[in-house]
């Protein structure tokens, strides 16, 4: 099967770009949601469609964009702003002086930038080297903020006795604590409160430590005694079982020596009886 080439449509030019920016603009909130679902892709897709049917229905430009064109354009752009961008906040944190080398933003970029919230992103809260971008001073004289200062006449204020005696007695105590000729590093440490140190006394130690000893006493006097009286109970068994032993030879020999008499008097009865 031959290869069918894609046919090329013609470029854009400023006339047409401005206008799908414009028309982007009005369906932002479809176009640049971040949803994915079934739902919200095909709200988009009816969005497209629409700028679609508006974008040809101008007749600024003499070729018909279908959705799909119109779209791949648009994010095309985006992709160009998002370079833009971030060339610039290189440029910014660089350091030993000169110009700025990054290129500066058109008339469709700014409004890309409106349509678009990821291109710059969130700025760090904690980031110490963040460049915060600071209001213009035309805006701010440009708003249409009022600020209402009253003036205070120069007698109105009356100082209270009381507050003035506290602040006096703060003021001679900070003047006496702070005698930094004989300061330390130690001195930061703070000490421990009464509630939290131990109610423990020299006596109540050595008490305790006496009766400890006591107990290891008691024990090994428990264990002295158990061991004489294994030592008995050995002992004992020890004459047991030497006397069973003793028994046993007495009576092996009782019975050797009525073995013998046995023997004897068979001995002299036989001759008897062959006579």
């Amino acid at each position: 099967m031959e290869n069918k080439k894609r046919e090329r449509s013609a470029n854009f030019d400023s006339a047409e770009i401005q206008l799908l920016i414009n028309l982007v603009a009005k369906f932002k909130n479809i176009v640049e949601n971040k949803k994915t679902d079934a739902v919200t892709n095909k709200d988009k897709e009816a969005a497209w469609r629409q700028i679609e049917e508006n974008f040809n229905s101008c007749g600024v430009s003499t070729n018909a964009r279908s959705w799909k064109t119109l779209k791949l354009k648009y994010e095309g752009i985006k992709k160009n702003t998002k370079k833009k961008s971030s060339l610039q906040r290189q440029e910014m944190y660089k350091t030993g002086g000169g110009p700025s080398k990054a290129p500066e933003f058109s008339e469709i970029d700014e409004k890309v930038l409106s349509i678009c919230s990821n291109i710059t992103g969130l700025e760090p809260r904690h980031d110490s080297d963040t460049i915060s971008k600071s209001t213009p001073l035309e805006e701010v004289e440009d708003s249409n903020i009022i600020f209402e200062i009253e003036e205070i006449p120069e007698n109105s204020f009356q100082p209270h006795p009381v507050v003035d005696l506290a602040i006096g007695e703060i003021v001679e105590d900070n003047q006496k604590e702070n005698n930094w000729d004989k300061w330390h590093p130690k001195a930061l440490k703070s000490r421990v409160s009464n509630v939290l140190k131990p109610n423990v006394s020299k006596a109540s130690v050595t008490a305790k430590l006496d009766k400890l000893s006591e107990a290891r006493l008691e024990l090994v006097q428990l264990q002295m005694k158990t061991a004489k009286l294994e030592h008995q109970f050995m002992e004992e068994e020890h004459k047991l079982k030497m006397l069973h032993l003793a028994n046993d030879e007495r009576r092996k020999e009782e019975l050797h020596s009525l073995q013998l008499k046995q023997n004897g008097c068979n001995c002299g009865a036989v001759p008897n009886t062959m006579t």
